[in-house]
């Protein structure tokens, strides 16, 4: 019997999907990895993931139930606002982490794809654009998830 897959890729897409359909608004752009040439205002991007494994249970084959898998995906979330705006993009900022913050705890297994998830950390920053012509303020939201592999 072959063993079982990782849930990173299934628990990836699920949580963009979530995120698609949860964080609405003009001018939002939510994707997977680095956005494209399209640069919102608003751009949440699903994107890398730190995983590690752990025996759990003592299985003969090291098939199914034998591993605990924890892995966090970061959440990028960049905010911009012209002007001197730094209120305006760092409130907006903290907005925008609360409804992706929200949307986990919606469905802590997401779908059923992992035991459970949860946001565990967050850093934000804010401050002024390369050429100066606005604010950007940014957060980077480490969401953790474990299931039986």
């Amino acid at each position: 019997m072959p063993n079982p897959p990782s849930s990173v890729k299934a628990t990836r897409e699920s949580l963009f999907t979530q995120l698609q359909s949860q964080v609405t608004g003009p001018n939002v752009l939510v994707c997977l990895g680095e956005p494209g040439p399209y640069q919102p205002d608003d751009i949440i991007a699903v994107g890398n993931v730190h995983r590690t494994t752990n025996p759990s249970h003592l299985v003969g084959s090291g098939g199914t139930g034998w591993l605990d898998e924890t892995f966090q995906i970061q959440v990028l979330v960049e905010i911009y606002r012209g002007g001197d705006d730094e209120p305006g993009a760092f409130g907006r900022l903290c907005d925008v982490v609360d409804q992706v913050e929200a949307a986990v705890r919606a469905d802590p297994s997401i779908g059923g794809l992992v035991l459970f998830a949860y946001p565990q950390q967050v850093s934000y920053e804010s401050g002024w654009e390369a050429d100066h012509k606005g604010r950007l303020a940014t957060a980077v939201l480490s969401i953790t998830f474990m299931a039986i592999q």
